[in-house]
């Protein structure tokens, strides 16, 4: 799975819970959602260039658009 050395699905799927539980969910909440959004997640994750950021807002994913290097961004 991981591009990111020593990350496997169980690791993944345990920083998941800490969020989740972080932000108010119950543990046994998150235990029912979890296969689902975790082969969700992997699925879309594998199809990605390496260093891209990924942004998740309620149950849509985003990848991040980043400019070229080096190009300091203004508000």
């Amino acid at each position: 799975m991981s591009k990111v050395p020593g990350l496997t699905v169980a690791g993944y799927e345990e920083a998941l819970a800490a969020c989740f539980v972080a932000e108010g969910w119950c543990r046994d909440c998150f235990v029912r959602e979890a296969p689902d959004m975790l082969d969700n997640l992997v699925s879309f994750a594998a199809a990605l260039p390496v260093g891209a950021v990924v942004e998740r807002r309620l149950d849509t994913l985003h990848v991040r658009r980043v400019g070229r290097a080096g190009r300091k961004r203004t508000s």
